[in-house]
């Protein structure tokens, strides 16, 4: 299942970062991370999603696996974590029907709708963009 990481990058009219107070519709994101993840088994969205969460939360060195193997390569783009109004996005594609997106809330996950991404390309501290010609990690 590929699986994209997006960080929200929403400010006020005073510069200041709002993204914490949650995602809304049409907040800009940036695409940072993606990675193909081997289930096997069927998994739940939200499960998944927790599971990336996880990921770039934790050191690699908290975790084993699969779980490690994301992290590291998460921590090796020296991203910042995933936070409240932070996106995940599972399936492949920006358009595709079959594409589920869900912020991050304050607990859990809400889903949002796909077609109403707005993805930017804006570099900050802690926030890069994915290279258009890399590839996704494997996991």
């Amino acid at each position: 299942m590929r699986v994209s990481v997006y960080h929200n990058v929403a400010r006020d009219e005073a510069g200041r970062m709002i993204n914490f107070d949650g995602y809304e519709s049409g907040h800009p994101i940036v695409h940072v991370f993606e990675a193909d993840i081997d289930l096997g088994d069927e998994v739940f969205a939200s499960a998944l999603a927790e599971m990336v969460w996880t990921a770039c939360n934790l050191g690699p060195d908290e975790l084993t696996g699969r779980m490690a193997t994301l992290a590291r390569a998460y921590r090796d783009r020296r991203l910042r974590s995933l936070s409240v109004g932070d996106v995940v996005a599972l399936g492949e594609g920006d358009d595709s029907e079959e594409r589920v997106a869900m912020c991050v809330d304050a607990v859990g996950f809400s889903f949002v709708r796909t077609d109403r991404l707005n993805i930017v390309t804006t570099c900050e501290h802690g926030t890069q963009p994915w290279p258009l010609d890399a590839r996704p990690v494997h996991v």
